[in-house]
C-alpha cells in the first residue's frame, strides 16, 4: 500500500492548484457570498468552472470510452486536496462522482458531463438539503446506506431562502412533490456503493486541503503580527496549538490515501467502508480542530466576515457535516472492529445539521 501520491499524481495536482490560485481567489467566493439565491452563478464563478471544464476535471473518473479522462481515486483524492485548499463556489465534488455514474445510465448527458456544460447537484439522503441545488443543470437524489435508490432531476430547484452557514454553498430543499418527477436510475448496488464512499473520500481530501490552507494563512498571520515587540507567533501557547493542529493533518493525509488504495483493491466492501469511515473521521477532526486554533490564534480578526479565513472555516464545517457525520463513521468504524457504538466515547459528538 502507498500512502504518498506518485508523480503522475503529484503533476496533474500541481497543474490544478497553479490553475486555482491564479482564477479562484477569496474574491471569487466572496462574489459567491453576495448572491447565494441565484439561480446563475456569479460570473467569476463561471469562469473558473470553465477553466476546469478545459481541464477536463468534470470528467475525471468518467470512462474514456465516454469521453472522460477514465483516472482512478488517487487522482481524485490529489484534486480534492487541491479543491480544499480553495474552496470554490461551485458542486465540483458533486459533479466528479456523479458523472460516470449518470453518464453510465443516461448516455444522452455523457458528453455534457465531460465538458462541462453540465453541473450536478448531489442529495444522498434526500430528506435533506441540497447544495448548490438551485444552480445546477441535474439534481442527483439518493445514494446514501440510508437511501439507496437513485433519482435524476433535470431541473434546477427553486430558491427557498434557506441561509446556509458557508453561502458560498448555498443550499435548498428539495420538496416532496418536486422529487415525485425524478427519474429513477437503474444503476447496480456495486456502483451505487462506490458513489457514496468516493462522495465521503471526496469531502474527507477536501478537509484535508482547508485545514492545510487554514494553517498557512494562520503561521503566516501570527509571523506578521507583534506584541510586546516579538511577533505572536514566538508565544509557545501559539507554537504548540498550531503543531498540534498540523500534526492532527498530518496523520490524517495518509488515512485518506489508505482509503482511496482501500477503495481501487480491497475486495471486502466492509473493509472499505471501514477505511473510507476512518479518513473522513480523521480529516474531519483535524480540519475542525485547524479552525479552532486558527481562529483563536488571529484573535478578534477572525471572528469577522471580512477576514478570509472565516471562508475556509465555514466551508470545513460545511463539509465535517456533509456525507455522514462524525458520529456515524465512527459508529462504523466501530463496529467493523468489533465495539459496539456504546463502546467509544468522544468529545467530538455532533449531531447538528451544518447548512
Amino acid at each position: 500500500m502507498r500512502l504518498a501520491l506518485n508523480e503522475d499524481h503529484r503533476q496533474l495536482a500541481d497543474a490544478v492548484r497553479d490553475v486555482l490560485e491564479n482564477e479562484c481567489s477569496p474574491q471569487v467566493i466572496r462574489a459567491a457570498w453576495a448572491t447565494p439565491g441565484s439561480r446563475v452563478p456569479a460570473e467569476p464563478v463561471l469562469h473558473v468552472w470553465r477553466v476546469l471544464a478545459d481541464l477536463g476535471v468534470p470528467g475525471l473518473l468518467v470512462p474514456e470510452r465516454l469521453g472522460g479522462l477514465g483516472l482512478d481515486d488517487i487522482y481524485l483524492v490529489a484534486l480534492m486536496e487541491e479543491f480544499g485548499r480553495v474552496a470554490p463556489p461551485l458542486p465540483v465534488l458533486e459533479t466528479i462522482c456523479a458523472a460516470p455514474v449518470i453518464a453510465e445510465a443516461r448516455a444522452e448527458y455523457a458528453e455534457r458531463l465531460v465538458s462541462g456544460d453540465i453541473r450536478v447537484a448531489w442529495a444522498p439522503d434526500r430528506q435533506r438539503l441540497v447544495p448548490w441545488g438551485a444552480q445546477a443543470s441535474l439534481i442527483l437524489l439518493g445514494g446514501s446506506p440510508a437511501s439507496r435508490q437513485l433519482a435524476l432531476l433535470d431541473e434546477p430547484l427553486a430558491p427557498d431562502g434557506t441561509v446556509a452557514v458557508d453561502r458560498a454553498r448555498p443550499v435548498v430543499r428539495c420538496p416532496r412533490h418536486v422529487e415525485q418527477r425524478a427519474a429513477t436510475l437503474a444503476v447496480s448496488s456495486v456502483k451505487v456503493d462506490q458513489l457514496w464512499l468516493r462522495g465521503v473520500l471526496g469531502s474527507a481530501a477536501q478537509l484535508i486541503g482547508l485545514a492545510r490552507r487554514m494553517i498557512e494563512m494562520t503561521v503566516g498571520y501570527v509571523s506578521g503580527r507583534t506584541q510586546f515587540g516579538v511577533p505572536v507567533g514566538s508565544f509557545q501557547a501559539v507554537k504548540h496549538a498550531l503543531a498540534d493542529a498540523h500534526i492532527a493533518v498530518e496523520f490524517a493525509r495518509p488515512a485518506v490515501l489508505a482509503a482511496a488504495w482501500s477503495l481501487m483493491h480491497e475486495e471486502d466492501p466492509s473493509l472499505v467502508a471501514r477505511d473510507v469511515s476512518m479518513a473522513k473521521v480523521l480529516s474531519g477532526r483535524a480540519a475542525i480542530r485547524t479552525a479552532r486554533t486558527a481562529i483563536q490564534c488571529h484573535g478578534g480578526v477572525g471572528y469577522t466576515t471580512e477576514y478570509d479565513l472565516h471562508l475556509f472555516a465555514k466551508r470545513a464545517w460545511a463539509l465535517d457535516a456533509s456525507f455522514g457525520t462524525a458520529r456515524y463513521h465512527r459508529d462504523l468504524v466501530a463496529r467493523a472492529i468489533g465495539l459496539t457504538p456504546e463502546d467509544h466515547v468522544s468529545s467530538a459528538d455532533s449531531t447538528v445539521e451544518i447548512r
